[in-house]
């Protein structure tokens, strides 16, 4: 019988894959992605499980959620990475203000030692009672999703025509062989990370040493997941691109290349070799995970390359959070501004 309050229920991950199974959702929030987190510091699933929201009145989920355990400064909070997931078609920003207020009701009686809760949501300057996040996450509201169903020439009249005229000269001016290296060694990938270390100081980014990029990549290629493309000029490489499939959708997660190989179209070959792969296995949508906008201008150096692969900008749901502790929560940012966050 429906309920006349919102209430969060534990479900199982079976039930959990079973009411999204079909929609494309962040691999974050996916049970696919628990493995993966359960080898990082934290990140264990609140409670146990991943819960259920059904509205007031309703007689079935909303969405589910999956809150992991974080602490900032021994500063306790939740964190639904890539979630809520909306069951069925996107919500109004009436259904994420309902959630936002259930949410915080009901973690602030369950768990009164919670500070704050990060969720995302996409209708964030509609929805009341949320703030900015007050960690630099490289949080974005706007993503390139590359529609790969049909066939090659279905891909490229979807494309831009700066896209399209991209590609073309990629393939008769890049000097670099294009070829999939997934089953790449250490000390062949080491290499690649030297790429990327010159990527991020070129374009004013922080990455991460080696060993988080190899830890990241193995568990994904152990469990097929991970489709590792590679351009190299006489054997040198000098740029790469990683995706990460999950069933027929696939994001294009981390990529990098020398500023010669990127004046020479290496990452647009790249990039469409990879994607004509994906195509021929039955992929469907392929995320290229964020571009700059209003609400991350720091992203706004990766907008150029991006947008010219489909005419159309996706709108996501971006990272914000719903304070509990509002004192802790000022002490908090006051630290962090002190420092430099």
């Amino acid at each position: 019988m429906p309920s006349s309050h919102a209430i969060f229920r534990p479900i199982t991950d079976d039930d959990y894959d079973a009411l999204i199974d079909g929609q494309p959702y962040p691999h974050r929030a996916a049970v696919a992605w628990d493995g993966y987190a359960e080898i990082l510091p934290e990140r264990e699933i609140w409670n146990g499980t991943r819960v259920a929201y059904w509205p007031a009145g309703a007689a079935a989920p909303r969405a589910v959620l999956t809150l992991r355990q974080y602490h900032i400064r021994r500063m306790a909070f939740l964190w639904a990475e890539g979630s809520p997931v909306w069951v069925g078609e996107g919500p109004t920003a009436g259904e994420e203000q309902a959630l936002v207020d259930a949410l915080r009701r009901w973690v602030a009686k369950v768990d009164p030692t919670q500070s704050f809760i990060r969720l995302h949501v996409l209708h964030h300057e509609d929805v009341a009672g949320i703030v900015p996040t007050c960690q630099q996450i490289y949080g974005h509201d706007s993503t390139i999703v590359i529609d790969t169903t049909g066939t090659e020439e279905d891909l490229r009249a979807r494309m831009k025509k700066r896209g399209r005229r991209d590609v073309n000269k990629a393939g008769r001016e890049c000097r670099a062989t294009i070829a999939e290296e997934t089953g790449i060694d250490r000390e062949g990938f080491d290499e690649l990370i030297a790429i990327m270390h010159e990527t991020a100081d070129r374009q004013g980014f922080h990455d991460h040493d080696a060993d988080y990029y190899w830890t990241f990549f193995t568990y994904f290629r152990d469990r097929g997941m991970a489709r590792l493309l590679v351009g190299r000029e006489e054997g040198r490489p000098v740029n790469w691109g990683l995706f990460i499939v999950r069933g027929d959708f696939a994001t294009y997660e981390v990529a990098a290349s020398s500023e010669d190989a990127r004046r020479n179209y290496a990452p647009d070959l790249t990039l469409y070799t990879g994607l004509l792969a994906l195509q021929a296995d039955g992929v469907k949508a392929v995320d290229l995970v964020a571009i700059g906008s209003d609400f991350a201008p720091e992203l706004n150096t990766l907008n150029n390359f991006k947008t010219k692969w489909t005419q159309e900008i996706t709108r996501v749901a971006a990272p914000v959070e719903i304070v509990l502790k509002p004192r802790r929560y000022r002490l908090l940012n006051a630290l962090a501004h002190r420092l430099g966050r």
